[in-house]
């Protein structure tokens, strides 16, 4: 900066060449990456899967429609309510002190968490496609997206002598929420 305070030219250029080389890098960077391919459940995916070195496509999204090869899930909270994957979830809701904000703030943890699967496929949208894709370990995929169907809270009981142990200890319960999401077939 100069004595007046103000940036210099040299600056500017700096910032100028620093923000394109920036941009440069990132364009090609977008370009070169590809992300997770595509697959389609049809009749081509075959032939996707024998030019694939090992005949295996290490990432990929598949969609398609649910079948279940057995039995469905059926949910214990929820009436008709059936799926291919079940989770459910105990958590325990409570607030914490912070010391440095003077503040109560949300904390949540998991307390127990049991998930069910049973075996299925994923078939094309297709009906006359009679391809399919037996899914062994849906655990193991990086994204599950399950879709909440029970959710029911259960509140602490609060007393005065509890309330002072709270203020003390810095941790105030809330309660207990017990969640149950499905993947549906």
């Amino acid at each position: 900066m100069d004595t007046s305070g103000k940036p210099s030219i040299a600056q500017f250029l700096l910032l100028a060449t620093s923000s394109a080389l920036t941009a440069v890098f990132y364009s090609v960077y977008r370009r070169t990456t590809t992300g997770a391919k595509k697959v389609c459940i049809d009749q081509d995916m075959k032939n996707i899967l024998t030019e694939a070195p090992g005949t295996c496509v290490p990432y990929a999204v598949i969609e398609g429609v649910v079948r279940s090869v057995k039995e469905t899930l059926n949910s214990q909270f929820v009436d008709n309510c059936k799926g291919v994957i079940e989770r459910l979830t105990l958590k325990e809701k409570k607030m914490v002190w912070n010391r440095t904000t003077h503040l109560w703030n949300k904390s949540e943890t998991v307390i127990h968490q049991r998930t069910n699967t049973v075996p299925f496929d994923l078939v094309s949208h297709d009906e006359a496609v009679a391809a399919t894709i037996r899914v062994i370990r849906p655990l193991d995929s990086s994204e599950l997206d399950l879709q909440v169907t029970y959710e029911n809270f259960h509140p602490t009981a609060q007393s005065l002598t509890n309330v002072i142990g709270h203020f003390i200890s810095g941790e105030r319960p809330k309660g207990v929420v017990l969640c149950g999401s499905v993947g549906r077939a």
